[in-house]
């Protein structure tokens, strides 16, 4: 019910808890979400996670038109410690591919800073980059995370990060 009447009435945003079943709206209202997890409050502090794609530009032009806050971003990128790990690989390599690897993505950073206007930093994952996002966002612990969904009227990755973001961040998101 609530997708029709977000379609019909071309609502801006729907607003919902954390305890509802929020990728079928995700999916197919095709609307922004705010999903609170905890009492409202005024959102000072938005991090907003991000893979560097077209979306994301676009759910960060929405969110800086929607809150007067601080904004920062985080880039998260897989390191390639744990592939390499599987290969007979010297650690001096490692070491030297993880640094490359790092500066690629530093790199790719820097260029969506300047097209977005928003400072971010990196975070490597080790381990999983989900994984090493949302400890990111539990060591800043800001007032509201902003994630870009994939999803479209074909697809819905229920795997994304956004959807995983969604389910375990504690911050509202």
């Amino acid at each position: 019910r609530a997708i029709i009447e977000a379609k019909r009435d071309a609502v801006d945003m729907i607003v919902t808890c954390d305890n509802i079943k929020y990728e079928k709206l995700i999916r197919e209202a095709q609307k922004p979400m705010l999903i609170v997890k905890r009492e409202y409050k005024e959102y000072k502090d938005i991090l907003i996670p991000t893979d560097l794609t077209e979306k994301s530009k676009k759910s960060i032009e929405f969110i800086r038109d929607s809150f007067d806050a601080k904004f920062a971003l985080v880039y998260g990128y897989e390191s390639v410690t744990a592939t390499m790990s599987m290969y007979d690989i010297s650690y001096v390599d490692m070491v030297e591919y993880q640094g490359q690897n790092r500066d690629i993505a530093q790199k790719l950073l820097s260029e969506f800073e300047k097209e977005v206007g928003v400072e971010g930093e990196l975070t490597d994952s080790s381990f999983s980059l989900p994984n090493g996002v949302l400890e990111y966002i539990e060591e800043k612990k800001p007032d509201l995370i902003t994630v870009a969904s994939h999803s479209s009227e074909e697809s819905f990755f229920v795997g994304s990060m956004s959807s995983y973001l969604a389910k375990e961040s504690p911050c509202d998101i």
